[in-house]
């Protein structure tokens, strides 16, 4: 009986062993893992905030073109700060949108931050001025960058299309809403980016 027992303790303290090593070496796999492919994923947290940055003051200033009832409640207002839910968005990335009025017409802001689950944060804002007249002015070479969305959106196929809607945050209520679609511009084979386009 003893041997029994003496003979029971030694598989499992065996196994224990084993399996303590096998944790060791799936943890140490895993973190080589995590590390081989950081760079990849910072770049592509910084691509997916700068798309959506671009995009969704793109998104802004066509609403402002399209909706009279929002352009004139965005004149009338010195300041307005409009979000749009992160947990319904792919990544939970966090949209803010500000237009500021002013004399020469409505500057509108974006600000673009990583969603709560990302392993590398990550942000981007983009900025341009909608004239009263309706033409955009950029600021600098962001212009540049504006016309590179604008490529992306128009040449590669957009799927998982979805609607989200910008409103007052803190669930102030909102007179006047604006809507967006994120489309997934990437391939097939490809980690998913997504833009906002007009709704």
């Amino acid at each position: 009986m003893f041997r029994m027992k003496k003979r029971i303790f030694s598989v499992l303290n065996l196994t224990a062993k084993y399996m303590f090593i096998a944790c060791i070496i799936a943890s140490l796999v895993f973190c080589g893992w995590r590390i081989a492919t950081k760079s990849a994923y910072v770049e592509h947290e910084k691509k997916q905030c700068s798309l959506l940055a671009i995009s969704s003051v793109l998104v802004a200033a066509d609403a402002l073109g399209e909706n009279r009832a929002l352009a004139e409640y965005a004149v009338s207002k010195t300041k307005l700060t409009f979000i749009t839910d992160h947990k319904k968005f792919p990544g939970n990335y966090n949209i803010t949108l500000t237009f500021v009025s002013d004399d020469g017409g409505i500057k509108i802001r974006s600000e673009v931050k990583s969603g709560w689950n990302t392993r590398s944060p990550q942000s981007d804002s983009f900025e341009l001025l909608r004239l009263s007249d309706g033409s955009i002015s950029f600021y600098g070479s962001d212009d540049l960058r504006a016309a590179q969305i604008q490529k992306e959106t128009e040449h590669n196929a957009a799927s998982g299309t979805s609607l989200h809607i910008f409103t007052f945050p803190f669930d102030k209520p909102c007179p006047i809403q604006f809507t967006a679609e994120s489309k997934n511009i990437s391939g097939p084979d490809e980690k998913p980016l997504y833009i906002l386009k007009k709704h």
